[in-house]
């Protein structure tokens, strides 16, 4: 898994014709909200890689990118990028990387012969 992939915040730009699923799915989820465990660890099993190792990247990059955002953000704004975009980008991405984490730890959890 490339350490950036699906991380543009398109709810950030989209509108109601562009299409906010993921380009390639994530065992059989293709939207943030259907991602749970199971489809981790699917995930991991095509792959052949190992859940805890999925585990342990997927955490690392969820405490990871917030500390990032906010570092990036003065030269963010600098460029242009008003304040409130920036706010809202920052509270989605805290969202999400909430979720992934608490995903994360039950990766290595899911039994594979459900996979």
């Amino acid at each position: 898994m490339a350490p950036a992939y699906d991380l543009v915040d398109i709810d950030a730009v989209a509108h109601e014709h562009m299409s906010v699923s993921f380009a390639m799915g994530i065992g059989n989820a293709f939207h943030l909200e259907d991602l749970t465990p199971f489809e981790w660890a699917s995930m991991a099993a095509q792959t052949n890689v190992a859940p805890k190792f999925l585990a342990t990247r997927l955490k690392a990059l969820c405490e990871a990118l917030p500390r990032a955002f906010l570092a990036i953000q003065p030269a963010l704004q600098q460029q242009g990028v008003r304040r409130e975009l920036l706010g809202g980008m920052e509270e989605r991405l805290a969202r999400r990387c909430s979720a992934l984490l608490a995903n994360a730890a039950e990766i290595p959890r899911v039994p594979i012969d459900l996979l």
